[in-house]
């Protein structure tokens, strides 16, 4: 489900990584969602990007999902694409990892 809404919402444009600049990494992260009583309620994944950056504003970067900044991310595990030298243009934020 995940990985759909990601396609449908044009998360990302497959580009060729311009000069001098630099993809960040990303990978899936699985969970489980429990019922009250414990049992399997469904399973979870949600790409996130790892992305080292000195400042955040927390309302333009993530709660609106618009960027203010051109980003390239490396492709997601398992993404098909014919060609694997393309990087994924941010048209929109992803779930992101602060280190």
């Amino acid at each position: 489900e995940e990985y759909t809404a990601l396609i449908k919402n044009n998360t990302w444009t497959l580009v060729y990584l311009p000069p001098n600049r630099q993809a960040i990494d990303c990978k899936w992260v699985f969970g489980i969602k429990e019922n009250a009583n414990g049992t399997i309620n469904k399973y979870k994944a949600i790409l996130v990007a790892h992305w080292t950056m000195h400042q955040l504003d927390i309302h333009n970067a993530i709660l609106n999902g618009l960027l203010d900044e051109t980003i390239y991310m490396l492709q997601p595990p398992g993404f098909d694409s014919p060609d694997s030298s393309l990087v994924c243009k941010m048209n929109k934020a992803l779930y992101v990892a602060v280190v």
